[in-house]
């Protein structure tokens, strides 16, 4: 015999239903759920033997932890066994924003749930300034902490990621490869350690209006700065990105070139 379970849709709102209200265990994990989940269980006896399977179509539009936050994430999630709870292979969670410092679009999530409790996951297709980051597939451990995810990153455009530095009216070319571990300890998500790099040799030029005669007058180091920066022409650069105590995304640069027309191209 048997018997199948169906949950309904159930919708989280802000000010209307939260998942602490149905477990307070999750009152710490979630600090706001926007979406709804619709859950159907199935449970077989045949000789005395057990067997149980389901799916939960889950949608979100925002889900926020004091870690990250996600925006617009599908799914439904296939389960092999209720009990204990695990799913066949490649789940997939389609994400429109996942933000942990520094967000990352338009991708998935691939997702194993095991019998043990371990999860065996792993991004696919995010984007990230105009390019690319993914990871190999990856277990986290069973009490999901003190563990690193190697993102790999390829062809970050260049003027996409200086944007976020806000330094104003600058154009650059080229794209960087390199990683960002992502760590996760005590409760904790940062990117540290970071390290992106040029592919190819690139330009970079930056003219700020109305600074250049003005700090020429008083400040002859800086108005040499800007003279080479107006048409600079690296061969290499080097982008480190790290998170701050503060949960923001510090950004340096490592950058070997030259100006033509400055000191005869002196590098």
């Amino acid at each position: 015999g048997g018997v199948t379970l169906k949950s309904g849709q159930i919708l989280f709102l802000p000010t209307v239903l939260q998942p602490e209200k149905l477990s307070p265990a999750l009152q710490n994990i979630f600090r706001e759920v926007d979406g709804d989940i619709d859950v159907t269980a199935r449970f077989n006896w045949h000789d005395g033997v057990l067997s149980s399977d389901g799916e939960a179509v889950i949608a979100a539009r925002k889900l926020v932890t004091n870690e990250y936050t996600v925006t617009d994430a599908a799914t439904t999630i296939t389960f092999d066994s209720l009990v204990p709870l695990s799913t066949p292979p490649e789940q997939v969670v389609d994400i429109s924003v996942l933000d942990f410092g520094v967000p990352i679009t338009d991708g998935r999530v691939i997702l194993e749930l095991k019998k043990d409790g371990s999860v065996r996951a792993g991004l696919e297709k995010f984007n990230l300034f105009g390019g690319r980051i993914e990871t190999r597939p990856f277990t986290l451990p069973q009490d999901f902490n003190n563990f690193t995810i190697p993102l790999a990153v390829t062809g970050v455009q260049l003027d996409e990621l200086l944007s976020i530095a806000k330094f104003g009216d600058l154009t650059a070319t080229g794209a960087l490869d390199g990683l960002l571990p992502l760590t996760i300890a005590d409760g904790e998500v940062a990117v540290l350690g970071g390290l992106l790099e040029t592919t190819n040799p690139g330009i970079i030029q930056y003219q700020p209006k109305g600074v250049g005669d003005a700090l020429s007058d008083v400040n002859e180091g800086a108005a040499l700065f800007l003279d080479i920066v107006k048409n600079f022409k690296y061969e290499r650069i080097q982008v480190s990105l790290d998170e701050t105590e503060f949960e923001q995304i510090a950004l340096g640069f490592g950058i070997e070139g030259h100006n033509e027309a400055v000191y005869g191209g002196y590098r």
